[in-house]
């Protein structure tokens, strides 16, 4: 391997360019490019429709030395990476210049706290300061960025721990040592000032040592490493600003550490400018500042109660709060159905009353309840003002309960085998028909549930106006099951028993500073272990099948399985029948529960019926769900369906028409009604390869605004190929198609439906005419 980087020391701010060459020749002829064998991680490309459930996957596992690329758009705008490390790993992930496009890269820990982030195209490096699960956002680097193609690479290795017994030591300091099999690193430590210069060198006394130097931070943070950069002899030497007040650590070592294989004695320098800073002191206990004398006191765990009106908007409470404590606060109304209810509002103030976080509607115009998440940066006393919106201009009045809960008394994880990987985070327990409410103020909040396999469950994200959500379901070692960036999951049949994780995000990741609110809820359709059937049970269908069902409240989803064979290219189609409003819903598994596709509309906006078409990729069997679409920009919607089941070479395209479908032929005319129970209406004709026709419609009664769309039939399914709104004579809302070739021999479809489908209101009756020139 080739790396390009600069000798070490001071790089200036500038940079600096360089050209790099590399040729060969074999036999007097320049060497052609081999393909490497290094291993690179591509995520399975989809032709699913995006913004629904299963169009992308948005959570993978790192391993070091993995080469990442994919893709990012404005529907797959956030995608998680996960890896597990050990404290002092050295984490390295470097952009693909050459790709398409750069994302913004950012580090958390388990609990989603953000560690680093690297502006689009720069590279990623640190050390890991403890053991456990790290997740990397890679993101669009704004909400307004188009995305593209990225790749990095991503190497997770070790560094000399700094730990055990440090050598102190101070500016102008020197200390011998010697490196060997035996003692491969020493470690030092010395205290510093924010902008000293320090230089620190270990240069070789004796034998065939090749010197090392790495500098960290006191939270074994990595600043700078340094082979050669000493001259002769592989010495090394570091040059390096500090960054803040504090003590720093020196890792004299060899090349290679612990697995190198050169030793000797060396000597170590210390030196800078600056004077030596003063011994640190003990922090100060807490002290209760004269502005809060006299506020009544909370503590973790305590519920108060109190009230807002004209005459009092707030009330301040105090607690005593120890550094890194992650709390929650919760002002909640007591009287929200009241016409002139309580709209609470939190600040969280620290000692010196400077405001810390803010928060007014968990969900603006659903849940007007207040919740903070915070951790708090120092010990401290701190105060609590509850209130309403808009404080004493505000006229919202009501009694309410305030809640702070500390880090003991948080929700417990969901009780989990321990050899599972979710045991090594701290998800929140999210029960069945208990909703959660959370804000949006770090990377994602984690939330876990214990189902039953093959039972069926939903998941749904309700997010502040204006503000959408990404949605990840991953089982207890981390291995995504399905995903939607519509805030959105329904019908899933969970595929084993066992624990699963929720990951819940804003829609664009980190670069969402908005901080909304969001309501998680689940729907689990099990009930003491038991798998709640649909009715009549799974059904089992075989090709050629079509069968009716219903779609409600009660019955969200209907379940259909049937044996299938590889390389078998199937149709399933769900219909809403007439007089139905259904908006329906196909997705299609595996035995496994594996997402092999999935579909909403047909023709989004157009045609909300659910087709899919697909090449099945193995022997076993399959499950059919029927369901509705459920999204944040939509009332769920219910009513009757009919469901068909094809096999390509089974039935032409004729065959696989639906009932609710018109025959027409060339020389008819039709009368047909469009209503707000019937707004789509659908003609079937067969026409030949350059046959020349029109399709022209007249309306005959009622204030109807339609629309004409025709289709060709492509192996099992449809295909749009011309569509029309008004008559391009002009004077009339009635659509017309005219003198279009037909580009193919076989089945075609003609949609007559209403401008804006259900979103509008016009209605009549009308009639169609389907000629041929000849």
């Amino acid at each position: 391997s080739i790396q390009a980087t600069h000798a070490g020391g001071i790089v200036p701010a500038e940079g600096g360019s360089f050209s790099l060459n590399l040729t060969a020749a074999v036999d007097g002829a320049p060497a052609q490019p081999t393909p490497t064998s290094e291993a690179v991680e591509t995520l399975p490309p989809t032709n699913l429709p995006t913004g629904i459930q299963g169009d992308s996957i948005r959570l993978a596992n790192l391993e070091s030395e993995m080469t990442i690329r994919d893709m990012l758009d404005r529907q797959v705008a956030l995608r998680f990476y996960w890896f597990e490390g050990e404290e002092g790993d050295q984490l390295s992930i470097t952009p693909e210049q050459l790709a398409d496009f750069q994302p913004l890269l950012v580090l958390y820990d388990a609990n989603f706290t953000e560690l680093q982030r690297a502006d689009p195209g720069l590279s990623l490096s640190t050390t890991l300061p403890r053991d456990g699960i790290y997740f990397l956002a890679v993101s669009l680097p704004d909400p307004g960025a188009s995305g593209g193609g990225y790749g990095f690479v991503f190497n997770l290795g070790g560094v000399p721990t700094a730990q055990g017994n440090f050598v102190d030591m101070i500016y102008g300091q020197s200390q011998q040592g010697t490196i060997d099999a035996a003692v491969p690193a020493v470690t030092y430590r010395f205290r510093g000032a924010t902008g000293d210069v320090v230089t620190i060198t270990m240069n070789r006394a004796g034998g065939d040592l090749d010197s090392y130097l790495y500098l960290l931070d006191s939270a074994n943070q990595l600043l700078y490493e340094d082979n050669d950069s000493g001259g002769e002899n592989g010495n090394a030497r570091i040059a390096y600003t500090l960054p803040a007040d504090g003590e720093y650590l020196i890792i004299a070592t060899r090349l290679g550490q612990a697995q190198g294989n050169t030793s000797g004695s060396y000597l170590l320098q210390l030196m800078s400018d600056s004077p030596p800073p003063p011994e640190a002191t003990e922090p100060a206990e807490a002290v209760l500042p004269p502005d809060y004398e006299g506020l009544p006191a909370i503590q973790y765990g305590d519920t108060v109660e109190g009230e807002i009106s004209n005459s009092k908007f707030m009330d301040v409470y105090v607690f005593k709060g120890t550094e890194g404590d992650a709390i929650m606060i919760d002002l909640e109304s007591q009287n929200p159905e009241d016409a002139n209810a309580l709209d609470p509002t939190l600040v969280l103030l620290d000692d010196a009353r400077i405001p810390l976080a803010e928060h007014d509607d968990i969900v603006e115009g659903e849940n007007r309840d207040s919740h903070i998440e915070f951790t708090l940066p120092r010990t401290a006393y701190y105060a609590i003002v509850a209130t309403r919106f808009d404080q004493d201009a505000g006229t919202s009045e009501g009694p309410y309960t305030l809640t702070l809960t500390g880090p003991s008394e948080q929700t417990p994880v969901v009780e989990l085998p321990e050899s599972a990987l979710i045991q090594k985070l701290s998800p929140a327990i999210l029960e069945a028909d208990t909703p959660i409410q959370g804000t949006f103020t770090g990377g994602a909040s984690l939330y876990a549930f214990t189902g039953t396999a093959s039972s069926l469950i939903d998941l749904s994200v309700t997010t502040d106006a204006g503000s959408d959500s990404t949605l990840i379901l991953a089982d207890e070692n981390l291995t995504e099951v399905l995903s939607s960036g519509s805030g959105a999951l329904t019908g899933i049949t969970l595929p084993r028993t066992g624990a699963y994780l929720v990951i819940v995000a804003p829609r664009f990741g980190p670069v969402d500073t908005s901080g909304g609110g969001y309501i998680l809820a689940l729907t689990q359709s099990t009930s003491g272990g038991e798998v709640v059937e649909t009715p009549g049970g799974i059904q089992t269908l075989v090709y050629g099948d079509t069968v009716n069902g219903v779609i409600d409240d009660e019955s969200v989803s209907q379940l259909y399985n049937f044996a299938g064979t590889a390389g078998d290219s199937v149709q399933i189609r769900m219909e809403a029948t007439a007089g139905s409003s259904l908006d329906c819903y196909l997705e299609l598994q595996d035995e496994n529960g594996t997402v092999i596709d999935a579909n909403d509309d047909i023709d989004p906006g157009v045609i909300r019926d659910a087709e899919i078409v697909t090449e099945l990729p193995a022997d076993g069997t399959y499950v059919i769900i029927a369901s509705r679409y459920v999204g944040d920009d939509a009332e769920p919607t219910s009513g009757t369906f009919s469901l068909s089941l094809a096999r390509e070479g089974d039935e032409t395209a004729a065959g696989a028409v639906s009932s609710e479908t018109i025959p027409i032929a060339y020389g008819q005319t039709l009368v047909g009604e469009i209503s707000d129970e019937q707004y789509v209406l659908f003609y079937v004709f067969s026409g030949t390869v350059g046959d020349v026709i029109t399709i022209s419609v007249d309306h005959l009664s009622g204030n109807l605004d339609s629309v004409l769309y025709l289709y060709q039939s492509s192996g099992t399914g449809w295909t749009e190929i011309a569509s029309n709104d008004d008559s391009p004579t002009g004077g009339t809302y009635a659509p017309m198609l005219g003198n279009f070739t037909l580009p193919q021999t076989g089945m075609y479809l003609i949609a007559i439906g209403r401008y804006g489908l259900e979103n509008e209101q016009t209605a009549g009756t009308f009639s169609i005419t389907l000629s041929q020139q000849q």
